[in-house]
């Protein structure tokens, strides 16, 4: 082994030699040999000295392969050691070796979860622990990680109790993947308790937290957070701030964003790719369309979910014919496109009325790109068809399609059906969409609107009775808007804000104006939140 980091003799006498003869036995071939922590210790200190004063490209090669292997022997002795314990605790009794070999295939994560009784992990790790196999951080760690991984609950909860009671929870390890597992299931409250409890905290804890958050929509909270941890001893890292802008595209808040966007720069982030997508995301939903399109341009490298999250964006703000150009220019990179490729031109046709041209793309996403269309994507094509007033051309799609429609496309062409006043397929869509989500409030409202513009006023009254006799009532409609680095938030119908006087002040004026220009306001029924 000496021979490939030192060509000559004579170079032994440099302490990187010595280094690496403290861990000749950890080069061995025998990895069951016993090991002299003395060695290992000396061996540490030795390389701890050494330093590297302008090397040349053969030396500092030569150093980096010396701490590769070093650590690569210490992961081999590790898990000797383990193995060697697990094999001597199935020794103790031959009547569980098969038992037992189940725990050892548990602990090296290969065969949890095929396991007829892994819905009682807090029994079967017991099993373990009475068998003489010892639970360590690292195990109970695994199986939270598998748990989360799986989204099962009470496992991973029975896993906590015995992280409880074994007195593993206070290790850094396990609490960070506790967090983890808490906001992989959807539990953030009881994800922010484990964090708070923590006493020890790494850049993984605080980005699991700032993720579930971000998940859950709570913008305010990601930016206490990464405020808070970017006053403490560690910094955020890429995921840290992919998270953080996540969070920020569902509010709107653009002033935020671009202060995490200063901050990814500064630490040099910003030319991650993943975190280079969140950007084009947010400037996009945040309704800069131009800062996003000057990201991706200056993007070095661009996976699919780039491409994808600007064709969203284009989608978003309507620019359908620069989201078809930028589908052009993915092929011409020879970059394959995917259903949410084609999902966002489609949604983009939808936004700027271009029925033929969405039509056209529907047909190439199976005969060309061998893409399966999904729910969303014939939802979009039933949306474009009915935007446009060809009711009937909707009405024989969705009965031709291979699947079930949802609720999503039933809604779709019941909306179509009241604004163009097609009343026939308007019922016959309310009635599929009851059938899918009986407690729809919004149906009850939209079918009230459609009997009153057909003039069937006393079913119009029924359809609002109903509604109110199951307690029904639409979720309130909420829009907001950043002045400075404050979200303003408002409902429909909204009047105890201390603003709302120059608010319906400023309403009751445009309102003039646009009656001035010949609007004449559509009068329906809305349910009080």
């Amino acid at each position: 082994m000496l021979k490939h980091f030192f060509p000559c003799i004579s170079q032994l006498r440099r302490p990187g030699c010595i280094v690496f003869a403290k861990f000749a036995t950890f080069l061995c071939d025998e990895p069951l040999r016993k090991i002299d922590g003395g060695s290992l210790n000396e061996a540490l200190e030795v390389l701890n000295l050494l330093s590297l004063e302008k090397p040349c490209d053969e030396e500092l090669h030569r150093h980096l392969r010396l701490i590769q292997d070093c650590v690569t022997a210490l992961v081999r002795t590790e898990r000797s050691k383990c193995r060697k314990r697990l094999d001597k605790a199935v020794s103790v009794d031959p009547a569980h070796d098969d038992q037992l070999l189940e725990s050892i295939n548990l602990v090296e994560g290969k065969n949890f979860w095929g396991h007829p009784n892994r819905t009682d992990v807090h029994g079967f790790f017991l099993q373990m622990h009475n068998q003489g196999i010892v639970l360590d951080a690292a195990v109970l760690a695994e199986g939270l990680s598998a748990c989360g991984y799986e989204r099962v609950l009470n496992p991973g909860r029975q896993l906590h109790a015995l992280a409880i009671g074994t007195g593993l929870e206070s290790y850094l390890s396990v609490g960070t993947t506790l967090v983890g597992f808490y906001v992989r299931c959807g539990y953030l409250e009881n994800a922010c308790q484990v964090f708070d409890r923590m006493t020890a905290r790494n850049v993984v804890s605080w980005t699991a937290i700032i993720s579930g958050f971000a998940q859950c929509g709570h913008a305010g909270e990601c930016h206490n957070l990464l405020y808070r941890m970017r006053f403490s001893d560690l910094r955020p890292n890429d995921f840290t701030y992919a998270s953080v802008l996540s969070a920020y595209v569902g509010f709107g808040s653009l002033g935020r964003g671009k202060g995490v966007h200063c901050q990814t720069i500064r630490s040099g982030f910003n030319a991650c790719t993943h975190v280079a997508n969140a950007l084009v995301t947010m400037y996009a939903k945040c309704g800069s369309i131009q800062d996003s399109w000057k990201i991706f341009c200056e993007m070095s490298r661009k996976d699919l979910i780039s491409w994808n999250a600007m064709i969203a964006g284009f989608a978003q703000h309507g620019l359908a014919n620069h989201a078809i150009d930028l589908l052009a220019e993915m092929t011409e990179e020879k970059i394959e496109p995917d259903a949410i490729t084609l999902l966002g031109i489609l949604s983009s046709c939808r936004h700027a009325g271009l029925v033929d041209e969405g039509w056209n793309y529907f047909h190439l996403m199976v005969d060309e790109y061998g893409i399966k269309a999904e729910l969303d994507h014939y939802a979009c094509i039933v949306d474009l068809l009915g935007r446009a007033g060809r009711i009937d051309d909707a009405h024989d799609f969705i009965c031709d399609m291979p699947m079930k429609p949802n609720a999503i496309i039933w809604g779709s062409l019941l909306s179509a059906c009241r604004q163009y006043h097609n009343f026939r397929v308007g019922i016959w869509a309310a009635k599929n969409r009851l059938l899918l989500e009986p407690n729809c409030a919004a149906t009850y409202v939209q079918l009230a609107n459609l009997f009153a513009s057909a003039g069937y006023w006393e079913d119009a009254a029924k359809a609002r009775k109903w509604m109110k006799e199951k307690g029904l009532k639409t979720s309130p409609g909420y829009s907001w808007i950043e002045v400075g680095n404050t979200l303003c938030k408002f409902r429909v119908e909204e009047r105890s804000s201390p603003e709302m006087k120059e608010v319906y002040s400023v309403l009751d004026c445009l309102q003039d104006q646009m009656r001035n220009l010949g609007y004449v306001p559509a009068v329906e029924f809305h349910e009080e939140a």
